[in-house]
C-alpha cells in the first residue's frame, strides 16, 4: 500500500504510474479534445471523491512493468485515503 498524510500525493503517484505504463492509450486520449485527461484520477471511482478531490475508499491497482532485460514484474499497489 501507499501510505502518507492527507494531500501528500499518494493518488497522484498512482496516476503517474498509470500514465507512464499506458503511453499509447494516453496519447490517444490526448488527441481526443473531448476528454478531460489532465484532471483524471484513476483510483477515485466515487462521484464524491472526484468532486472533493480526496480519496475516501482504498483502491487497488496492478501494474505490469518491464525491466531493461525484457523481463516483466507485477506490482500490486493500494491507494489509501
Amino acid at each position: 500500500g501507499i501510505l502518507g498524510n492527507l494531500h501528500s500525493g499518494k493518488t497522484s503517484l498512482l496516476d503517474m504510474f498509470v500514465k507512464n505504463s499506458h503511453l499509447e492509450y494516453m496519447e490517444r486520449l490526448e488527441e481526443d479534445a473531448s476528454t478531460n485527461t489532465p484532471g483524471m484520477r484513476y483510483t477515485d471511482h466515487r462521484f464524491d471523491e472526484q468532486r472533493r478531490c480526496i480519496s475516501i475508499k482504498s483502491a487497488p491497482m496492478t501494474f505490469m512493468m518491464p525491466d531493461m532485460n525484457g523481463k516483466s514484474y507485477v506490482y500490486n499497489l493500494m491507494d489509501t485515503p
